[in-house]
């Protein structure tokens, strides 16, 4: 009388995905109201490959009798991100060298793709001695990293003595240095 298919799978799956065939039923219902499962191995399957978004159609086939159910493809999109900072510790108000932050995106297919560039932080540079917490964004999702930033040190002094000529015990007048 008919053929009948239920699934049990994800109805909506990433592009470039597939349906998963162990989660199909299939039962031909018989003019006596009885039902037979069928083997999914002997039936002709077809739209099993999700290769558009939006509807797509899975069409089973057994014996002359067609059944048919849609899932839902839906385009690959990230799901979250997670920041890294490789670089060394700053001097307060230094820029930060993005090329040091590597960031993996993680998608909603559950493959990952570690990115160098394409987002933004803020702030950019540090600004305070000891931790400083900067937000990565990347396409609408955030994390932070904690970068560490130090005082400006001096490496050097140079003083330069205007006075003139000083007697050996005499002190030098320090408004002249």
């Amino acid at each position: 009388k008919a053929l009948t298919v239920t699934y049990s799978g994800d109805k909506s799956i990433v592009v470039g995905g597939k349906v998963d065939d162990k989660k199909i039923k299939v039962e031909m219902l018989y003019t006596n109201g009885k039902t037979k499962k069928i083997d999914i191995k002997n039936c002709t399957v077809t739209g099993l490959d999700v290769n558009i978004a939006g509807p797509v159609e899975v069409t089973i086939q057994y014996l002359g009798y067609f059944a048919r159910f849609t899932v839902t493809g839906i385009a690959k999109a990230p799901e979250k991100i997670s920041a890294k900072y490789n670089g060394e510790e700053l001097s307060v108000g230094s820029t930060i060298d993005i090329t040091k932050i590597s960031v993996t995106v993680t998608y909603n297919d559950k493959t990952k793709d570690v990115i160098s560039s394409g987002f933004t932080i803020s702030p950019t540079k540090v600004t305070q001695v000891g931790t400083n917490t900067i937000t990565v964004t990347y396409n609408g999702y955030s994390d932070t990293i904690n970068i560490k930033a130090t005082e400006i040190m001096p490496t050097s002094i140079t003083a330069i003595y205007n006075g003139g000529t000083v007697i050996e015990g005499s002190q030098v007048n320090k408004s002249s240095i």
